[in-house]
């Protein structure tokens, strides 16, 4: 976990979140199952579904060919509740190719832009990804 991402302000909490995508980003290319819930609140229901996406690929014996997820902008949303801190943010899907020992086996899915909200909530000790609303 990255020092600026280690602190309970506003600025840790982002530090946090795009670290979060990093870590998925890995989840993906790798691809390895286990590492979005260590990071992940227990309600998270993108987190649930993004480590579905990685035990998908580990089971076919597939992985992301480059970065999935790319956090293009965030700002933080003021009046949120204490120990959480919510975003306006902006996460483009580049589209990466699907490989499978090497050879790309699948195109990606054209590039998507993705923007709403995203929430990390601060359990006393450090962050954990409350959950995201992003849309086309």
């Amino acid at each position: 976990l990255p020092e600026a991402a280690k602190e309970n302000t506003p600025e840790g909490a982002e530090a946090f979140i795009r670290y979060y995508f990093d870590v998925a980003n890995i989840a993906m290319m790798t691809p390895q199952v286990g590492l979005i819930p260590t990071l992940a609140h227990a309600d998270c229901q993108s987190c649930k579904a993004m480590e579905m996406d990685a035990e998908t690929l580990v089971r076919d014996g597939q992985r992301a060919a480059s970065q999935v997820y790319d956090v293009q902008s965030m700002a933080v949303v003021g009046g949120t509740s204490q120990d959480v801190e919510l975003f306006n943010m902006v996460v483009l899907l580049p589209g990466s190719d699907i490989e499978m020992e090497g050879d790309v086996v699948e195109e990606g899915a054209a590039p998507a832009e993705y923007s709403g909200t995203g929430g990390a909530k601060w359990n006393g000790e450090q962050w954990e990804l409350l959950d995201l609303d992003l849309h086309t």
